[in-house]
């Protein structure tokens, strides 16, 4: 049986997750995660051994996340039931998720009628002392023409990330992000970072501009914070650039395969 989880669940939630994961990245954000909803369990004999998160990104397309499944109850088609449940109520037209390197989630998104997208990855830098540096901040309608035209943008399917979910932007959903331009490349940074633990921006967007990438150090030393996350597209003359200016890879998230289905 699947159904939405409850406040009382949070428990039995906890231990799935380190059933599957030592230390599962879900069990920092269960609390946050309930309240809000869109959390679903599958129950088998009153004891739940699955679970899913549906939520809505910021183009309004649905996203479907954070599949756990038991071990003892794995192969008995519960990832799958809870991935088409979660199609089945969302009432968007289009429905995204994201697999890192697990080729069995690839089988199964494929398997329900998802097709990979685009590929992006996953670099970390601590935010050190940086010497300032000047870049005009653009608006949303600018950045978007330059954007639109990056080869780098066509290719990711027309998507940018927020944490390790992906969208489409547009004026309206790029409007609180600061969005910086060199000559006619852009970077766009995100502070709204649900999955992080501490304070840090995101770059969701970034052309391969040394100058822009000192600038978004810039950016993390000036607002005082401890973490820049880099969720882009899997470009080796962008990660180069990055890792040359003190990123590095987090080996989780090297491959980061965005899968999305047609409703």
């Amino acid at each position: 049986m699947i159904r939405s989880a409850s406040l009382d669940d949070e428990q039995a939630l906890q231990n799935l997750c380190r059933s599957v994961y030592d230390n599962d990245y879900v069990l920092n954000h269960l609390s946050t995660w309930l309240p809000q909803g869109g959390i679903y369990v599958y129950e088998k004999e009153s004891r739940i051994v699955g679970m899913v998160r549906l939520i809505f990104l910021r183009d309004g397309k649905a996203h479907v996340g954070s599949i756990r499944v038991h071990p003892d109850f794995r192969r008995q088609g519960i990832a799958t039931a809870l991935t088409e449940y979660c199609i089945s109520v969302c009432r968007t037209d289009v429905v995204r998720l994201a697999v890192m390197d697990n080729e069995v989630s690839e089988a199964v998104a494929k398997r329900i009628g998802f097709s990979p997208v685009a590929t992006f990855t996953y670099l970390l830098k601590n935010v050190e002392d940086t010497p300032p540096v000047s870049l005009r901040q653009g608006t949303a309608g600018e950045v978007l023409t330059f954007v639109r035209k990056s080869h780098l943008f066509q290719k990711s399917h027309s998507l940018i990330s927020s944490s390790f979910t992906f969208y489409n932007p547009s004026v309206e959903n790029l409007k609180d992000l600061l969005m910086l331009i060199h000559k006619d490349n852009v970077a766009i940074l995100d502070f709204k970072i649900e999955e992080a633990l501490k304070r840090a921006v995101q770059i969701t967007y970034c052309d391969p501009d040394q100058r822009l990438v000192e600038g978004i150090l810039h950016v993390g030393a000036n607002k005082n914070l401890e973490e820049i996350w880099a969720v882009i597209p899997k470009d080796e003359e962008l990660i180069n650039l990055l890792m040359v200016n003190g990123f590095e890879p987090v080996e989780w998230g090297e491959t980061i395969k965005v899968f999305q289905l047609t409703v």
